[in-house]
């Protein structure tokens, strides 16, 4: 024991840090300036349908396997609803599946893309063309460019980049098309969906966030001798002699530490990181950066409207949407379903929704669901909700990468959390546990007790390997 680390923040990245370092014996402390766990990917209780809400429907993939090790530490991988096939509804009404088949990856969705009947044979090849291009470029040989010059670079035709490059890269990045460089798009197709044939699989919280991160992770975490301090608004962190010293915190009182890591979003780290660390180029740039916003519809209708558990949509103001009265049924959830069937409709890259009165957009989604399942405007809407996060993502824009820190910064015995970090990945919950992993790894190389925490890749396939050189 000894040697207790104080972790600002408890998002995914705290959180991670926290279950690495208490699972190995280090006295670890938590400030939350909130009353709850979770972060961005926390939920809200909504006195009218009498239910936690989640600010924003989250899901991972197979191939995040450091956020799965993450569930799987605290049990609650149980909590996952893994689902092996996307259902897709395109601009004419039509229903389309994709999923996997026997071969192997990266052949393993393509008889699935090719019945898909947005797509016809010409617009399927001309999409692998790309794809391939996509995947056999070495990241040294990116660019910096947007994604969407890239793509006109490879003649790719517009209603092939709308119907499907957008689809995808939108709601994984939730940025516009000439908002996202190359390397992001390459991290997105190929992790997700080349390399292994269990990378693309989609996993759903059963759970509102809010039961899913706030029963067995404090419990956890006390057990092994960690501490939760929730409503600890800190103020500022006070170096001496090039170390943090100590967390001053709004009421006034003061948080003694060995190793600290600040595991906030990256525009509230700017304005706790003490000038001491903020010497580097990279730290300094903090403030250019930029966000990217994401809405979600919530809706209670006095009937159900759909059979499957998710839907994805093309070219339309609706993205996806997510049955939760059908996740949440199949959990311990407390979610009451007397006060209707609840669905959540996620909106990403949102930017076009500012300026419009919530009604209107709420009013817009019904009109575009009510074409797809006519029984719509035969139900009654017992409740709605708009719901944006105005800083839900950092932009993934050209030459950002470069920009993004590492988690150990100039100060000896801090270090930095979070998914906007260099971690390899976009702004992910993937980003945010790795950070918080590596974060840990370092503290433990500064005990002496140097150990790897993040977790390997899915093995990527063969075929892959021949194909792409992956």
């Amino acid at each position: 024991m000894g040697d207790r680390v104080i972790i600002i923040g408890a998002g995914l990245s705290g959180l991670s840090a926290a279950a690495a370092l208490t699972l190995r014996n280090v006295p670890v402390t938590i400030l939350e300036s909130r009353s709850r766990l979770g972060g961005r990917a926390g939920a809200f209780w909504d006195d009218a349908s009498q239910s936690w809400v989640d600010h924003c429907q989250h899901v991972a993939m197979g191939c995040c396997t450091n956020f799965l090790h993450f569930c799987k530490l605290f049990g609650l991988d149980r909590h996952l609803f893994i689902e092996k096939t996307l259902h897709f509804v395109d601009a004419k009404n039509r229903f389309s599946q994709l999923s996997s088949c026997w071969l192997p990856a990266p052949l393993h969705l393509w008889p699935g893309f090719r019945k898909l009947p947005f797509l016809d044979a010409s617009d399927s090849k001309t999409f692998g063309n790309g794809l391939k291009k996509l995947a056999s470029q070495r990241e040294a040989e990116l660019s910096e460019k947007p994604f969407s010059l890239w793509l006109k670079e490879q003649n790719q035709p517009h209603h092939v980049i709308e119907k499907f490059w957008k689809t995808i890269l939108v709601s994984a990045l939730s940025e516009s098309m000439d908002r996202i460089d190359v390397l992001s798009a390459r991290k997105v197709f190929v992790d997700g969906f080349l390399a292994n044939k269990k990378s693309w699989e989609i996993h759903i919280p059963r759970l509102p966030l809010s039961e899913f991160y706030g029963e067995s992770i404090p419990n956890r975490i006390r057990e092994n001798g960690g501490e939760i301090r929730f409503k600890s608004h800190v103020s500022k962190l006070i170096v001496e002699n090039e170390r943090v010293v100590r967390i001053e915190l709004k009421n006034g009182t003061s948080v003694m530490g060995d190793q600290f890591v600040l595991a906030v979003p990256q525009h509230k780290a700017v304005k706790l990181i003490p000038t001491e660390a903020r010497q580097s180029k990279t730290l300094a740039q903090f403030p250019e950066w930029e966000t990217a916003p994401i809405s979600s519809v919530h809706l209670w209708f006095d009937r159900p409207i759909m059979e499957q558990t998710h839907a994805v949509f093309l070219e339309r103001l609706c993205q996806w949407i997510f049955n939760r009265s059908i996740l949440n049924s199949a959990s311990n959830s407390t979610s009451d379903s007397s006060h209707g069937y609840y669905y959540q409709i996620v909106i990403s890259a949102s930017r076009n929704l500012q300026g419009f009165p919530a009604k209107d957009t709420i009013a817009a989604v019904l009109e575009e669901l009510s074409t797809v399942w006519p029984v719509v405007k035969e139900s009654k809407l017992r409740h709605s909700r708009l719901i944006t996060e105005r800083k839900s993502v950092f932009s993934p824009l050209p030459g950002m990468e470069k920009k993004r820190p590492p988690q150990q910064t100039s100060v000896e015995n801090l270090q930095v959390a979070g998914d906007w970090t260099k971690t390899g990945w976009p702004s992910t919950m993937e980003s945010a546990v790795k950070s918080g992993f590596l974060a840990a790894e370092n503290i433990l190389g500064h005990l002496g007790r140097a150990e790897t925490i993040v977790q390997p890749e899915l093995k990527r396939s063969f075929l892959s390997r021949i194909l792409f050189g992956l």
